[in-house]
């Protein structure tokens, strides 16, 4: 049996970046393992996908109930396999900014992870900013509407880009 300092249990983002700022801070010194019960990104293949790319079988394509599910499960989360959009703003798919008490701290935690996906590969030529001059027309429609528009910066791996990082 091997030896490890750190047993992570995970290997969605949270997993990942444990192990990343572990192996960072302890430089080297630690033995970390990482389990996860699903497969690396080059195996993950979603027998729907794959049918469904199909005109002829899109209508009778379902769901087979993969153990471990493909798409949810595997190194990098369900994510590795998305467009890999980033929100880059504390409000947005929590509210991070309470969590940690100061939206400047949150802010800053954002830039660094994001900084972290650039280091791995993550296009620097894709960071999207919303002009604040067109975003005030469509926060007073989204008001309109009964919504909230929330503005915020976005970082797009893409596709193709999201399994190398």
């Amino acid at each position: 049996m091997r030896d490890y300092d750190v047993a992570i249990v995970g290997g969605g983002p949270a997993g990942l970046f444990a192990a990343y700022e572990l192996a960072l801070h302890s430089n080297g010194r630690l033995k970390i393992a990482l389990f996860e019960k699903g497969h690396r990104v080059e195996y993950r293949r979603c027998p729907l996908q794959i049918l469904s790319r199909s005109r002829r079988f899109q209508r009778l394509a379902k769901c087979t109930q993969c153990r471990p599910c493909h798409i949810m499960c595997g190194i990098g989360g369900a994510g590795a396999l998305s467009s890999g959009t980033i929100n880059l703003r504390p409000d947005i798919g929590g509210d991070l900014d309470k969590l940690v008490g100061d939206w400047d701290l949150a802010m800053k935690m954002i830039e660094y992870v994001d900084s972290i996906f650039v280091k791995f590969g993550a296009p620097k030529d894709r960071l999207y900013v919303p002009d604040p001059e067109k975003t005030v027309e469509l926060e007073r429609l989204a008001a309109k509407a009964g919504a909230k528009l929330i503005p915020a910066a976005q970082r797009h791996i893409g596709t193709d880009n999201t399994p190398k990082v």
